[in-house]
Parts: structure tokens; C-alpha cells; sequence
């Protein structure tokens, strides 16, 4: 049982999954079990996430980026079959303070409306000032900041990266993306520009 072991050996394992060491490779170093390491793991998250939870209060953000995290738990969702619950593509929303960096809130699981939704109501709850919120193309966000903040919000313009129709050859010369700036589910305009997007010289 995780904890019967010693402080130094939770230490030990939870800073090695920090630094992104596999289960195994754990196991094998540590000599701990895999499974210790997952139920440890697992005290751990939910301690995390309860302080988290209680500090993220009241917080005084000026400009919010927010995103999602693409992944999957067992197989992607293209192999999953109709019997199989608990398996498929699953998503972290988060909103990044782009000034200290701080995760005010995040949400897993599907890239739909409702996880949206619930996503933008506890970013709101935890806020107590009006924001500036910056954010990708999904359609979910429109009608998700618009319930959990009301005309409490700014929102920021947005980007897309395209990439130029030319030849495979051309695209290995280009020195990257090109950044084009467009505007969509826009409840309010950012008087400020400092943080709108720029055209790139060609």
C-alpha cells in the first residue's frame, strides 16, 4: 500500500512522475509497484486539486488565454468500439493568465458545448474583476463566455495558422506559418491593441 512507504519514497516517486518518468521506469528504479505509484499518484492529484480548488479565489486576472489539450485514454476514439465506456479522445480545457502564468481553472473531458460550458462557469466564479479572454475557434465558447460572464468580459481577437498552398519544396524554405488575425464570436471589442495580433511583413 502507498501509505506504508517511507516520506523519502513518495517523494522520491512523485518527483520522477513530475519530471514525466513512465510507470515503469519508476517501478524499475524505485523498486516500488506500479500500482503503489498510480494509487499514490492518485492521493496526490486529488490533494492538488482540492488546494487548488480552494486558493484559486478572488483572483484579479487582466488578460486570459484560453485553450484545450488534446489526448486519449486507452485508444483514440476512431478505435473505439460501441461497447467500450470510459475510452476515447478526452480534452483539458485551461485559461492561462498571460501576465504570471497562472491556471485559474481547467476542465477535463470532451471538446463539446457542455464541458465548455462548465468550463467558462468555474473560470468566471473564480474571477472578481473584469477580463480580457483570448481564445481559438471553437464554436462552444461563443454561447459558453456569454453565460458565465455576461457583458463582463472582453473578448480578444483571434488567430489561425494558415499554411500557403505551394510546393512540398517551397514549404521546407518557408520559415513557418503564416499568422492571420481574424475576428469571430466577438461579444465586445478590447479597446487596447497591445494584445491583438499583428500581420507579419512579407
Amino acid at each position: 500500500m502507498s501509505n506504508e512507504l517511507k516520506t523519502e519514497k513518495k517523494v522520491l516517486a512523485v518527483s520522477m512522475l513530475a519530471e514525466g518518468n513512465s510507470l515503469r521506469s519508476i517501478e524499475r528504479m524505485t523498486g516500488i509497484h506500479r500500482d503503489t505509484i498510480m494509487r499514490l499518484a492518485v492521493r496526490i492529484g486529488e490533494g492538488c486539486a482540492t488546494i487548488h480548488n480552494d486558493k484559486m479565489r478572488g483572483l484579479a486576472c487582466k488578460h486570459l488565454e484560453i485553450d484545450e489539450l488534446g489526448g486519449f485514454i486507452g485508444k483514440k476514439q476512431k478505435n473505439v468500439s460501441a461497447t467500450e465506456y470510459g475510452y476515447g479522445d478526452v480534452w483539458t480545457f485551461i485559461a492561462l493568465d498571460a501576465d504570471t502564468k497562472l491556471i485559474p481553472a481547467f476542465t477535463v473531458g470532451k471538446r463539446d458545448s457542455y464541458h465548455a460550458k462548465a468550463f467558462i462557469s468555474d473560470l468566471a466564479e473564480r474571477l472578481r474583476n473584469r477580463v480580457q479572454i483570448s481564445s481559438d475557434s471553437l464554436k462552444a465558447y461563443a454561447d459558453a463566455i456569454e453565460r458565465g460572464f455576461g457583458s463582463n468580459v472582453w473578448m480578444n481577437w483571434q488567430s489561425l495558422r494558415l499554411l500557403p498552398t505551394v510546393s512540398p519544396f517551397q514549404i521546407r524554405t518557408l520559415p513557418g506559418f503564416l499568422l492571420v488575425p481574424f475576428q469571430c464570436y466577438v461579444i465586445e471589442r478590447y479597446p487596447f491593441r497591445e494584445h491583438r495580433p499583428r500581420k507579419r511583413r512579407r
